[in-house]
């Protein structure tokens, strides 16, 4: 069969060629839970993955890791400038465009939160395994991690929250 200029064969699926689905875990999901499809998701790309699927953190949790490190990744403030964010704020001739600015004040606000309310080690576990993909290995660095972790779920709500609602969209009380 020939797709687009590729050929294809039985061997491949819409979850993937058996090449792909040999590198890498991952666990058969369902969509939604009303629905009847189902997904393979992969669960050991970040270690919040791997915490997900051994049931060291909740979903909501995990939803809150992803948020993090999408800020992260959207302010560039993954790699070698990711190590020192505080840094990565201004000086040393950085120059971030306004939406990477956006996303890095994002970022240090919600970890400013974190250390606020959980402390400074949950903060600085939070960037070790958004950044430099440690996994916590002792219960005691689980639940720090697990602390940073539910103050984001907190944080995120609360930005959500916070967005007006356009009068048009609200409810007549």
């Amino acid at each position: 069969m020939q797709i687009a200029g590729k050929t294809t064969t039985s061997d491949t699926s819409d979850l993937g060629t058996p090449e792909m689905l040999s590198h890498g875990q991952y666990q058969l999901e369902p969509v939604s839970p009303n629905g009847f499809a189902t997904r393979l998701r992969r669960v050991d790309v970040t270690p919040f993955d791997t915490m997900l699927s051994k049931d060291l953190i909740s979903d909501l949790e995990h939803s809150a890791a992803e948020s993090l490190c999408a800020d992260l990744w959207g302010a560039q403030m993954l790699g070698a400038r990711g190590s020192n964010y505080e840094r990565s704020m201004g000086g040393d001739g950085l120059r971030a465009s306004a939406r990477q600015a956006e996303r890095m004040h994002a970022v240090i606000d919600a970890l400013r939160w974190v250390s606020s309310q959980a402390g400074h080690s949950s903060k600085r576990w939070l960037l070790l395994v958004a950044i430099d993909h440690v996994m916590p290995l002792s219960r005691e660095e689980v639940g720090v991690v697990k602390a940073g972790l539910s103050v984001l779920v907190v944080h995120y709500e609360k930005k959500i929250h916070s967005l007006r609602v356009p009068s048009s969209m609200r409810m007549a009380s």
